[in-house]
């Protein structure tokens, strides 16, 4: 996996692969233009089976994908209405291509409080292959997910790899163009009354909207560049989820920064996950834990930029409220010696 260091705050994705000062403004890399096909908003309906041997159950789905991020990445919506559920299935996916593997990625959050990245695959036929790790009552299982367009039509099939026997079909169906676009609203309840995880709600208090002014170094022996922006953080998915959007400019540098993060907990690791993708092309994903006092939120990540190892460690100075004050971005990479590479201050509107 490229390291993208966006969880930090505004700007460090400027020290991401492939965002090397000489080599210019990045632009959307050319593979993209498989994921073409899926443009549009798209509905259907359809049976599914929860289980081997359980009684199909009605489902309905609305679906929109659209390019996203000056488009760098196709922004994938998702909702299922599942007959006897009080609350449908929401998903958000940001779908890119990573310089660094040289293979199709994706960035999922979901109102089951799940935030996940994952290697993907575009088929000889089309088809947009993912496998998905997950757990059901503590017991792991593989979902497979095949989208492709077929006559016109969207065929979407997922399969499931249970703990024993063979894998169950949980859904098949074709769904149909139409003008109705699929919004994922953040203020949606969960998916099963999920509730956020003790650090969820620690977390959250982050939530407002900042502005934050500091300095980044792009490459080793460059000039400190002066950032500027604005950073805003909200709950989402009744606070199993935190959303993050960063706008600003640095110095120098025409156009502006745009970037999208989602946090989420996994109780399993003990850890905040967190998945983003920016307008310069960066996707990824780091682990966040805070220190003992609470006082500081430590994210790292460890992958290649260019070729070269590449390890990061971002650090994020919360006051006693939980409102960020302050934040600062070390990096490795290959045989380099370690460098500041980013350094902030933030201010609560």
């Amino acid at each position: 996996m490229s390291i993208a260091t966006r969880h930090s705050l505004l700007f460090l994705l400027l020290l991401a692969p492939g965002v090397q000062a000489q080599e210019g403004a990045p632009k959307p890399a050319a593979e993209l233009q498989k994921l073409a096909p899926l443009v549009g908003n798209w509905s259907g309906s359809g049976t599914a089976a929860f289980g081997p041997g359980a009684p199909p159950v009605k489902w309905e789905a609305h679906a929109t994908y659209r390019w996203c991020l000056d488009k760098f990445f196709l922004q994938e919506d998702f909702k299922i209405t599942f007959e006897g559920v009080p609350a449908p299935f929401l998903e958000r996916g940001i779908h890119g291509w990573d310089s660094e593997r040289q293979s199709f990625v994706a960035v999922k959050v979901d109102n089951r409080g799940m935030a996940r990245f994952d290697q993907t695959a575009m088929l000889a036929d089309g088809t947009l292959l993912q496998f998905m790790e997950q757990k059901q009552v503590g017991t792991p299982f593989t979902e497979r997910q095949r989208t492709r367009v077929v006559d016109g039509k969207l065929h979407f099939r997922v399969d499931l790899l249970m703990a024993e026997g063979a894998s169950t079909q949980f859904l098949d169906g074709l769904l149909e163009p139409t003008d109705k676009v699929c919004d994922v609203a953040f203020t949606s309840p969960t998916f099963l009354g999920e509730t956020p995880a003790e650090p969820m709600q620690k977390l959250a208090r982050v939530a407002g909207v900042y502005d934050m002014h500091g300095s980044v170094v792009v490459a080793p022996g460059v000039p400190a560049l002066k950032i500027a922006g604005t950073e805003t953080f909200e709950s989402a998915f009744g606070g199993t989820v935190l959303y993050g959007h960063s706008n600003g400019k640095a110095e120098g540098m025409t156009g502006s920064y745009h970037a999208e993060v989602f946090w989420a907990y996994d109780a399993d690791r003990r850890t905040f996950i967190n998945v983003f993708a920016s307008n310069m092309g960066e996707i990824g994903v780091m682990d966040s834990r805070f220190t003992a006092d609470g006082k500081t939120l430590i994210s790292t990540a460890a992958g290649t930029r260019g070729g070269e190892p590449l390890v990061v460690r971002y650090t994020m100075n919360l006051d006693d409220k939980g409102a960020v004050v302050s934040g600062s971005c070390h990096s490795i990479q290959g045989l380099g010696a370690p460098a500041e590479t980013f350094t902030a201050t933030y201010k609560r509107r």
